[in-house]
């Protein structure tokens, strides 16, 4: 959300190839409960203030994910609370 404020389009690799990896490294499942929630509320409430901060010009900027596909920034904010519950489903699922 902040890179597609200065820049029209961007690509990104394929982050879903590396997702269980990135998980591993930063060993969730070894920290403090308390500290995640705190984190995950902490960077949801900062992604709340971005979103309340972005030029409306930028909307239509866009990022391509691998296979090519484009999601403009205004998509990104609409889609973000569904990608929020599918987190949350996942959590739920491990509880």
């Amino acid at each position: 959300m902040v890179r597609l404020q200065y820049a029209d389009n961007l690509t990104f690799p394929d982050y879903t190839q590396d997702n269980d990896r990135w998980i591993g490294i930063q060993d969730y499942q070894h920290a403090d409960w308390k500290n995640l929630v705190l984190l995950w509320k902490s960077f949801n409430l900062h992604l709340i203030h971005l979103i309340q901060c972005i030029d409306p010009s930028k909307l239509e900027n866009y990022w391509k994910d691998f296979e090519g596909s484009k999601v403009t920034l205004r998509e990104m904010i609409k889609g973000y609370p569904e990608h929020f519950k599918l987190h949350m489903n996942d959590i739920k699922n491990l509880i």
